[in-house]
């Protein structure tokens, strides 16, 4: 439960944001590009989200 907490609030302090990927032929697995991050629109998780991550997940 502290863990889950601790990353709920944290999406208050750190910025929402993505990379781009790219398939790796030698591999088969998706990397990220480097340099490409980029911010979007910023989703902060409420009080209540984080109380029934763990039940939601159990469904």
């Amino acid at each position: 439960m502290l863990f889950i907490f601790l990353a709920g609030f944290s999406t208050y302090f750190i910025q929402s944001g993505s990379f781009d990927r790219v398939l790796d032929e030698a591999t088969g697995r998706e990397v990220v590009i480097p340099g490409s991050f980029r911010q979007i629109e910023d989703v902060n998780v409420s009080l209540s989200a984080m109380l029934l991550a763990i039940p939601a997940d159990h469904r």
